[in-house]
């Protein structure tokens, strides 16, 4: 792997009203097969790992993508020790491409008893410095948690906040529906739901725009997202959905709703693969014309939706919306989905 050589960086350590300096060793991991052992250790104290839930993250999940990802010279994988000392005390994975770096999860790995010792300060300095060695001017992170517990987030976002990240956006809500729950609900005689075979994609991209961006209140809450706002970003995230990119969506998971002969609304759903979770479906983008809200639209077309995922075998709809969308939140409840997990994304400009 190429990267930086090992780096000492002193910390001050405070010990029964003391103050006390350390030195805390950093370099790049030398094998997969070390840094595995030692990304097992530093972690084994996150949530999802020590008590993981059905849509947890998965420590089988994660090794797999860091092995994939080990011997590519844009990233780096990094461990630290205090001193002398052989044992590893903190992991951090460095992922970049191009212009842009990122974090791997949860990290820097750091056990609790560790946290005092500068470790995930002296991990972050280097892998600041290693992304800017290779002339990345962004990277980025994120939060991914269970809604009840946002304790769990502290520290990191802390960590974060130190190294000049910011949020890049309101925190987003995962939702989830147990499909077993889902009541088929018939369509209005006023109301035509068509697909994808009906609509070119250019089309159904000016749809989203009007349904997302028409209205400043529309703005004030997606106007971070340029995928729903915006025509070309759009249309290109439309054309990767129907390539399969994000999983399965054939014609018929596009749900388009029309009255009196103009497309109202739409609703685009998805199955990813996911070794690790149970099978599930998403509702990757619904939206609705301001003209054409509050008779029903929404809650038609998830509810569509859902009946197809249920024939494909899934057993939960998956749904994220901005915590600031309070309309979406209630629809979604109101059709049985519970809210579940919290993601915040951070950024910081190199």
């Amino acid at each position: 792997m190429l990267g930086k050589k090992a780096t000492v960086y002193t910390s001050a350590l405070a010990s029964r009203n003391e103050m006390s300096e350390i030195d805390v060793l950093v370099e790049p991991a030398e094998s997969f097969e070390d840094y595995e052992e030692a990304w097992l250790a530093c972690m084994s104290h996150v949530h999802w790992i020590e008590d993981r839930g059905r849509f947890d993250y998965h420590s089988d999940e994660e090794l797999e993508e860091i092995q994939e990802a080990f011997d590519k010279p844009e990233n780096t994988f990094l461990v630290a020790r205090l001193d002398d000392d052989d044992e590893i005390v903190g992991v951090l994975g460095i992922m970049s491409d191009g212009k842009t770096g990122g974090l791997r999860r949860w990290e820097p790995g750091v056990p609790p008893f560790e946290r005092g010792s500068g470790v995930a300060d002296a991990l972050m300095r280097f892998g600041v410095s290693f992304l800017k060695d290779r002339g990345v001017e962004m990277v980025r992170c994120k939060l991914r948690y269970p809604l009840d517990r946002p304790d769990l987030i502290a520290w990191h976002a802390q960590l974060y906040d130190s190294f000049g990240f910011k949020k890049s956006g309101p925190m987003s809500v995962t939702l989830l529906l147990d499909l077993s729950l889902s009541i088929p609900q018939p369509t209005p005689e006023d109301i035509v739901v068509k697909t994808l075979d009906d609509f070119t994609l250019e089309e159904l991209s000016e749809l989203i725009v009007t349904a997302f961006a028409s209205t400043p209140e529309d703005r004030a809450v997606h106007g971070s997202y340029s995928s729903v706002t915006d025509y070309d970003q759009s249309l290109q995230i439309q054309q990767a959905i129907k390539n399969g990119k994000f999983g399965h969506s054939p014609a018929d998971f596009w749900r388009i709703a029309v009255v009196d002969g103009e497309p109202a609304g739409l609703l685009i759903g998805m199955i990813p693969e996911f070794k690790y979770r149970p099978p599930f479906g998403i509702i990757g983008e619904l939206g609705v014309s301001p003209n054409f809200r509050r008779i029903g639209i929404a809650s038609l077309l998830v509810n569509q939706i859902n009946q197809l995922f249920l024939e494909h075998d899934c057993q939960y709809s998956w749904v994220g919306t901005p915590e600031t969308n309070r309309g979406g939140l209630e629809l979604y409840q109101s059709l049985g989905f519970v809210p579940i997990i919290g993601l915040i994304e951070y950024e910081a400009t190199l």
